[in-house]
This record gives C-alpha cells, structure tokens and sequence, in this order.
C-alpha cells in the first residue's frame, strides 16, 4: 500500500560541533533534524507514494557541516516507530561521527583542535593536545 507523508510537526535542528577543524580550517560538525511526521494511505489516483505502513513516525535526518554550512551529500531520512529508538539512532550516529572526527595530530597532516592550549587553559574546550618530543 503506498502512503504520503503529512505534514511534519515538532521540527527541531540540532547543531553539534565535533571541536575540530579541517585542513582547510573549516569547524566540523552536523545538524541534527528530529520530527514527527504521519503517513496516510495515498489516494487512488496519487502518482507516486512511499511504500510505507500507515502510521506515526518519529524521523531523524543528519547533514554534515563545514562551518556550519551544510557540507556534501547527507544520508536520507530515517523514521523509526518510537523516540526511544530515534534517540538510539541519534546517539549512534553522533558516536560514529565522533570517532570519524575526533582531533589528531595536525602534524601528521590529520584535523587540527578548535581551541588553542591558550583557550584551553582559560577553560575553552577540552581538547586533546598531543605532544610531540624531538629525538636526535
């Protein structure tokens, strides 16, 4: 049975900074869009639909961001029956996305931290700061 899509309600968009930079010194990051949508059954004569179970559903869309800009392709919508599991899935993505991003050292090429040490210590962003020892 195709359905269509309501429309959506509760919209909310979440901003959350990974705390570091690309090597073209863009903050990396994500929006977070959660909402609650309906799907009803499509009338007879609808030229298209989705082959979705008629129901409520809670919807999680994630962007990529580079300066908080939306940056690249972003994985499609996701609706799950509760927001317990919406929530799940949110917080796997931010796990995943955190892994992905997490400072290296900028030395070796890798992403460089938001925060100088000089933030740092004024009680910026914890940030680890690797420490590199010269051996000759």
């Amino acid at each position: 049975m195709l359905t269509v899509q309501t429309a959506p309600h509760n919209l909310v968009t979440t901003y959350v900074s990974f705390v570091v930079r690309d090597t073209k010194g863009r903050e990396m990051g994500a929006d977070l869009l959660t909402y609650e949508v309906d799907f009803v059954p499509a009338p007879p004569d609808a030229p298209w639909g989705y082959e979705r179970a008629p129901g409520h559903y809670f919807a999680f869309k994630p962007h990529a961001t580079r300066n908080r800009q939306p940056y690249g392709a972003s994985p499609p919508t996701r609706y799950f029956s509760t927001a317990a599991r919406r929530d799940t899935a949110v917080a796997a993505y931010l796990s995943r996305a955190r892994r992905r991003y997490r400072p290296r050292s900028w030395a070796t090429g890798g992403e460089r931290p938001l925060a100088t040490p000089h933030e740092w210590t004024r009680g910026g962003p914890q940030v680890h700061f690797p420490t590199f020892t010269h051996t000759s």
